[in-house]
């Protein structure tokens, strides 16, 4: 191996020494000596001073060594895992608004026309008439009017009446005339705004008020789901369970009384709203608006407007007393009032819509 000089300044001597590596052979020390200007090459015999030096077995090069370089790699064989991916939110809902009966959720509460929206709206803006006939001078078919209803409020005649309600959640009184039996008619229809947003056109097309007759006590039971052909097919004029209903159309329809009406009649009433497309809805309106109907004897009957009929809104009173009363519960179902002693021109009915309590 061929070696190399270095110059090494050591400044506790003020002298420099050439520093001689030495020529290696074969179980030579890998220790080099300071060996003084002039002398011979380092051998053991010289008496220079050992120096600490590792000695280098790669061959000696001009110049500064290489940089280290990096080992290549090699590209990864597998595909890198996907990168994770945010879970599914819903749709932003949009901003809350004030809750009104139009079947949507307006305040994001996750709740179609919740709180009284939809009674509220019922009450004051669609209007329930009640009409009656005797002698079966009433309209024969489905009537937009009955007697001077509408235009008018509220009308009596000898022969024939009509009333309705106004909005304000009261009973509006319907005065009957001589003796009813087999040739008197009851009649009912439901008429709602039109509103903006369709709610009116929807209430009055959907929901509808169901009235039965039946003599001898055989009315259907309290909470009955049926009425005789009601709420699918109506049957006013035959069998022992006769009814009728609004019809969705805001228009009058005849119910045929049987028999001597008096104190083994029933009648019925109902309150339902239908809608395969959303019944959901349906069935909040069912359940958010009231229907009552009062039979007073004896003149004992309110007038129109009065904001009770005996004990009702607070409580039903459907078998006992000269003022009696049902109301529709927000189920649905039929809901039996028994009449008490013979109906005459001492009689009335009375009728109230309003939002539940």
């Amino acid at each position: 191996m061929r070696g190399f000089a270095t110059t090494t300044c050591v400044v506790w001597l003020a002298a420099c020494a050439e520093v001689t590596p030495p020529q290696r052979s074969e179980g030579d020390a890998l220790v080099g000596r300071v060996v003084p200007p002039g002398s011979a090459p380092w051998s053991s015999a010289t008496g220079g001073e050992d120096v600490a030096m590792q000695v280098s077995d790669a061959a000696p090069t001009d110049g500064p060594p290489p940089a280290p370089t990096e080992q290549p790699t090699e590209p990864p064989t597998d595909a890198p895992p996907p990168a994770p991916t945010a879970p599914p939110t819903d749709a932003p809902l949009p901003a809350p608004r004030e809750e009104t009966c139009n079947g949507v959720d307006d305040d994001n509460d996750r709740v179609v026309d919740d709180g009284d929206v939809c009674g509220a709206f019922v009450q004051a803006r669609c209007r329930l008439w009640a009409g009656w006939a005797d002698s079966d001078l009433g309209p024969t078919n489905a009537s937009p009017t009955w007697y001077d209803c509408p235009p008018a409020d509220e009308s009596e005649g000898e022969n024939r009446a009509c009333t309705s309600t106004r909005g304000d959640g009261r009973f509006a009184r319907l005065g009957l005339n001589g003796n009813v039996n087999g040739d008197d008619q009851l009649a009912l229809a439901l008429t709602c705004d039109d509103t903006p947003d369709g709610v009116g056109a929807w209430v009055q097309s959907k929901c509808q008020v169901f009235l039965g007759h039946a003599d001898e006590n055989n009315g259907a039971a309290d909470g009955a789901a049926a009425w005789g052909g009601c709420p699918g097919a109506p049957n006013p004029s035959s069998g022992p369970l006769r009814c009728t209903s609004t019809g969705g159309d805001a228009q009058f329809r005849a119910l045929n009384l049987q028999g001597d009406t008096d104190g083994n009649d029933d009648l019925g009433l109902a309150w339902r709203c239908d809608d395969p497309a959303d019944p959901a809805r349906a069935e909040a309106v069912t359940g958010a608006v009231r229907v009552w109907m009062g039979w007073a004897d004896n003149h004992n009957a309110p007038d129109t407007g009065a904001d009770v009929w005996g004990t009702c809104p607070v409580e039903v009173q459907t078998e006992r007393g000269e003022v009696r009363c049902v109301g529709s519960a927000g189920d649905g179902r039929f809901h039996r009032l028994n009449l008490g002693g013979d109906v005459d021109d001492n009689d009335d009915l009375g009728f109230a819509l309003r939002a539940a309590p």
